[in-house]
This record gives C-alpha cells, structure tokens and sequence, in this order.
C-alpha cells in the first residue's frame, strides 16, 4: 500500500510539474535564435550572400513554428524576406540604404501590405516572447 501511494504520489508530482513549467513555444525559441543571430557578424552584416541565405533559413525557420492561426502571414512575411534577399543579390549585396530611391521606392510599394501583415506578426511574437 505504501509503494501504491509513493507511485501516484510522484506521477502527481510529475504532472503536475509538467502543467506548472509548460514548455517554451517553439516559435519564441526561434525568436531568441534570432535575436542572438542579429547580434552576430552574419546577422547585422545583411551585405553578403552568407548573410541572405542565413536569414532566410532562419525566416524560414520561425515560419514553420508558427501557430497554424499565424502561419498564412508568415508566409508572406517570407516572401518579403525572400525577395529583399533576390533583389539585394541582383546589386552585389549593398545595403539597402544604398539601392536606388526608385528601385527602394517600388519595392515598398510593391510589398508594403504584406509589410503591415508581417509587422501584427512581429508585434504578436515579441508579445508572447519578450
């Protein structure tokens, strides 16, 4: 009978552990990775291939953590990401401060509602993250 109730009383315990810690969502890890990767060499120097290919990986990464509610914009946040990476890659990787007004100009036009749908996601994560 003791052993019984030593049994329960540590699957109480460990349930109810589990219920009092609940684990990290996934997507706030990623946005932690993120945080520490815009702090790195790669991350803040957004003038390279390397830096692209890097960011869009971790883009693409944050995307698929996402909560099946968030992940119709995450999608298009990604493709913004993307298509900075192919148009910054068509002018060697300047910065994107350094393209032309008309050519930075275009593509906010061009994107800028998918922006403000990828700007309630960002705002929702550092929400439930930060």
């Amino acid at each position: 009978m003791a052993l019984v109730s030593i049994i329960i009383g540590l699957t109480s315990w460990s349930c109810e552990d589990d219920k009092a810690e609940p684990d990290q969502k996934e997507y706030c890890i990623v946005w932690d990775k993120i945080k520490v990767w815009t702090q790195n060499d790669i991350g803040t120097n957004l003038t390279t291939e390397a830096g692209w290919i890097e960011r869009v990986a971790i883009t693409e990464e944050l995307v698929a953590s996402l909560p099946s509610e968030w992940k119709e914009i995450g999608e298009k946040y990604l493709v913004i990401v993307r298509a900075r990476a192919e148009l910054l890659a068509s002018y060697d990787y300047i910065s994107i401060t350094e393209l032309p007004a008309d050519v930075r100009s275009a593509f906010i036009s061009k994107h800028f509602d998918a922006q403000q749908e990828a700007n309630t996601l960002i705002d929702f994560i550092k929400s439930e993250c930060e």
